[in-house]
This record gives structure tokens, C-alpha cells and sequence, in this order.
């Protein structure tokens, strides 16, 4: 990891190594206020120069949320028209996964917009994956998980709002209201093998109350990289499971 031209946080990977990457993503953290590292969002939203294998930060200062709820997400899938995301949250008392995607679209700002889908079925007894979404429904009682820590060696789910929902569901982006993050990146070969970046501690530059009023395009960064570290990802973190 180092520091681009522009500003960004960026990894250049060997020329060999591209027959073997599968995807490359980033992970967003915080500290909370004893101390412990949260992570509060596991994106893909970087500038990616795949013929040159350079990967660059696109960190314009925002994470998902849920009815303007701020809420934990993670990329699951992402092709040429649309990216998947999942996001945990607890219904009616019972931790589930809400999906939602970015359908891309070069003529909209930042290139597309989200739509929610539903909540994802799971797995089934034999380990398999549900390929079944099903509606919230109006009245059920909402717990939404704002990042994920580790506790004891492993990964916890960090509660944030609750709600009753009203049967609408919207998803957009909520500027951050912190001063200073954490960010590295994760590769993921084709193996399902991942392997993490050093760190970068993010020093935000422009206010929630500005972000809020004037949401960044890409290329503009809210944020400036003010060191690059050694740090070791517990495995437990690189292998959530949300």
C-alpha cells in the first residue's frame, strides 16, 4: 500500500498474480469508544485498472443505510450491470440477511442507484444456499447492525437502530460523521484464499454537515491518508460469514 499522485490509498499487485484474482474489495473500520475496531462497511467501490493490476481508494466518506438508518454491509456479487450487497439485521428476534444492489447506470451521479430486494432465505438443512428472497413485512420489529467487531477471537455483530417497520424500504448513502477511519484492501483469489493490504488511517477533511448537503463524485476524496501501517487481519475477520 502507498499513496497515489491524487491522494488515494493504493496496491499494486505483481503482473503474475492476475491470472490467479478472483475480486478486490476494501474494508472500512472504526473504534468504538473502548477502543475495539469495528468494522462498518466491506465495499468494492475503488478505482480499479485491472490491465495494470493498480487499485486505488475511492473514498468519498459514506456507508450504507436503511431508511436513514446506518447499517454494516458487504459486497457478495458484482458484475458488469449490478453489485449485491448483504447487510445483517435482526426480524421478529431472528438475526437474517437483507439484500440489496447498485444497478449501474452511466448517466446517473456516481454512476447508478440502488434498489432493495428482500431478505435472503439462508441455508438449507445440507448447507445450500437459498436462492429465495421474501418481503419484510409491515409491523415486524427491525434491528439493524451497525458493523461488525471480534470479541474472544470472534466476529461479533455490533447493534444499531430499531424500528418498526412500515413496509417501506430504501436504501441510500450516509455521509460519515467520524474523524478518523481505518481502511485496507482484501484480494481474493480463485481459490477463495484472501490476502489483506497494510492499513490506512484516513483523516476526514470535509464535515457530515458538508457531505450531507454536497455528496462527493467520484475521484473526490473526503479524506486524507496521514499513515500507512503494518497490520495483521485476524483469518476470523478476512472469512466473515454476515
Amino acid at each position: 500500500g502507498s499513496v497515489s499522485e491524487d491522494g488515494a490509498f493504493t496496491v499494486k499487485l505483481t503482473p503474475g498474480s492476475g491470472k490467479y484474482l478472483s475480486s478486490i474489495d476494501f474494508v472500512l473500520m472504526t473504534t468504538d469508544e473502548n477502543g475495539n475496531e469495528v468494522a462498518i462497511s466491506a465495499d468494492n467501490d475503488i478505482h480499479k485498472d485491472w490491465d495494470n493490476l493498480i487499485f486505488k481508494s475511492n473514498f468519498r466518506g459514506i456507508t450504507m443505510a436503511f431508511n436513514g438508518h446506518r447499517i454494516f454491509s458487504k459486497t457478495i456479487c458484482s458484475t458488469k450491470n449490478y453489485i449485491i450487497f448483504s447487510t445483517p439485521m435482526i426480524v421478529n428476534g431472528e438475526t437474517r440477511n437483507y439484500r440489496f444492489s447498485f444497478i449501474w447506470n452511466d448517466e446517473e451521479f456516481n454512476g447508478g442507484h440502488y434498489i432493495t430486494n428482500g431478505l435472503w432465505g439462508g441455508y438449507d438443512e445440507n448447507g445450500l444456499p437459498s436462492t429465495e428472497i421474501f418481503d419484510l413485512q409491515s409491523g415486524d420489529k427491525i434491528q439493524l447492525i451497525s458493523g461488525v467487531t471480534m470479541e474472544n477471537g470472534k466476529p461479533k455483530l455490533v447493534p444499531g437502530d430499531e424500528f418498526v417497520y412500515d413496509g417501506n424500504a430504501e436504501i441510500t448513502e450516509l455521509p460519515l460523521d467520524g474523524d478518523e477511519y481505518q481502511y485496507y484492501f482484501v484480494a481474493t483469489d480463485r481459490f477463495g484464499k484472501q490476502i489483506a493490504s497494510k492499513q490506512a488511517i484516513f483523516k476526514m477533511k470535509i464535515s457530515y454537515e458538508e457531505l450531507l448537503a454536497n455528496p462527493l463524485p467520484d475521484g473526490t476524496y473526503a479524506a486524507d491518508v496521514t499513515n500507512i501501517r503494518e497490520y495483521e487481519i485476524p483469518e476470523e475477520r478476512l472469512d466473515q460469514k454476515t
